[in-house]
């Protein structure tokens, strides 16, 4: 497990206070590779309308963001640990630090898919849960203190109801949304002084989460992709994923011990915030720096 905040670490509480692990999921298996990945044809957002779309359910809108297929570059080979900032790897022992496992830089092609314009609100969850464990309290808080189990519930409690297929994006899906055309460190470029126009992270956040949609969006129109709180991938997490994962909508390994979390929290520094930067916890765990976002399946026909 490696999700390296500089202040609060992550942590997992005992199974008695789990209390919205709501039931069991069942596991997907990833799919087989499908040969050599196609030409690079990176899609990037345009000002075409699309067919976003407002999901009413007990009142907990969900405004739901569609982003169409495409191929895009995923993972990075700059992966020294420059904590500080100042151009110089700040962990040189070849160890887990480094985070090679964003490497190596890969061609990833996707289906279209819809995603949540915010993370998943306080107000949310317990319009559709009738429970909130978080943290901090406030309505358009992003819901944290949240296990991965508990978030997948969420999910099917919303599919049920609506007759579509909602659940938690995959790891190539959040980076492709977060990207948005870009493939530099951060949806809008390389600097990290820009980052508190994008972001609530360790320097600008005084310890806590904010409400959603406070910071600048990426390109595709998509808030706190960058920091605020980390978010729940649907993957199993594996540090050596990239070396042997499918060209083609890749869903993670099938099995694991820990799953993929993804965006960096208002704990992390600059580092921790970045697109590619990869992070872990066990599924039933609870802590106040996670939440999620939801993705809709787009119908093809």
């Amino acid at each position: 497990m490696r999700i390296l905040e500089p202040v609060n670490k992550l942590r997992a509480l005992p199974s008695e206070e789990r209390q919205q692990d709501f039931a069991p999921i069942e596991e997907a298996t990833a799919p087989e590779p499908k040969g050599k990945p196609a030409p690079l044809r990176i899609i990037a957002p345009t000002k075409l309308s699309l067919p976003n779309f407002i999901e009413d359910i007990n009142d907990a809108k969900l405004e739901m963001i569609y982003i169409p297929g495409g191929e895009f570059l995923m993972g990075s080979n700059d992966y020294d640990y420059d904590y500080d900032g100042d151009g110089y790897d700040d962990d040189d022992d070849n160890d887990d630090d480094d985070h090679d496992d964003e490497k190596p830089r890969h061609n990833v092609k996707l289906s279209p898919f819809f995603i949540g314009k915010y993370q998943i609100t306080q107000a949310q969850l317990k319009k559709v849960m009738g429970v909130n464990l978080s943290y901090w309290e406030g309505d358009s808080l992003p819901v944290e203190n949240v296990s991965w189990n508990g978030a997948v519930r969420f999910c099917e409690t919303i599919s049920k109801q609506t007759g579509k297929t909602y659940r938690l994006p995959t790891e190539a899906e959040w980076e492709y949304a977060c990207r948005a055309g870009a493939t530099t460190k951060y949806c809008f470029g390389d600097d990290m002084k820009s980052l508190g126009d994008y972001a609530w992270y360790y320097e600008n956040s005084n310890g806590k989460s904010h409400p959603v949609g406070q910071k600048n969006p990426d390109a595709w129109g998509l808030f706190d992709m960058h920091g605020n709180v980390w978010e729940w991938r649907q993957d199993w997490y594996e540090k050596n994923y990239y070396s042997q994962s499918p060209s083609e909508n890749p869903e993670g390994p099938s099995s694991g011990t820990s799953r993929a979390l993804r965006g960096g929290s208002w704990g992390g520094n600059h580092f921790i915030c970045r697109a590619a930067n990869r992070g872990d916890f066990p599924p039933g765990g609870l802590d106040r720096h996670i939440g999620f976002r939801v993705v809709c399946i787009a119908r093809t026909s």
